[in-house]
């Protein structure tokens, strides 16, 4: 179940890094914890020599991934090496992309924590959210969402 979850995070990404024209206007089941993900200040973000400011986009794919984290952490779903392991995968993404790997670590960790900090503020919430993403991580819904990914970029392309 980890592994498949943890399959999701590229799709998430490339989801994040569509313009937003190619966004779908229609809510899904789960959403309103990602819409929880806090902002980052522009004053207190110092990219890392060597590495540019993240874009707006890039910031909401490291704010989502850090949501993502600490959701599937509280839902039991991963352990806390695991969200390690995404942090360094994205860094190294975001690096690749000339982003900052410092910016990148700012803004995971204020989203990781204030996540955790909502989710541990209303429990009954949070049940509900476990409830969706162990239906994501499920194969037969995690090939659907793949399926759906790939359709997504296929038309997009053309």
């Amino acid at each position: 179940m980890r592994a498949s979850l943890l399959l999701l995070c590229p799709l998430l990404i490339a989801a994040c890094n569509q313009p937003d024209s190619a966004a779908s206007p229609t809510p899904t089941p789960g959403n309103e914890t990602v819409a929880a993900a806090p902002s980052a200040d522009a004053t207190t973000r110092t990219p890392e020599a060597g590495g540019n400011p993240l874009t707006p986009d890039q910031q909401n794919v490291v704010k989502l991934a850090a949501v993502m984290a600490a959701m599937t952490e509280v839902c039991g779903m991963t352990k806390p090496d695991e969200a390690q392991a995404a942090r360094a995968e994205l860094k190294a993404k975001m690096a690749a992309e000339g982003g900052s790997p410092a910016e990148v670590d700012q803004i995971y960790t204020a989203s990781l924590d204030e996540a955790k900090t909502k989710a541990a503020a209303d429990p009954a919430k949070v049940q509900r959210d476990c409830g969706v993403l162990k239906k994501m991580a499920d194969p037969a819904e995690l090939k659907k969402l793949q399926e759906m990914a790939a359709q997504a970029e296929a038309q997009l392309k053309q």
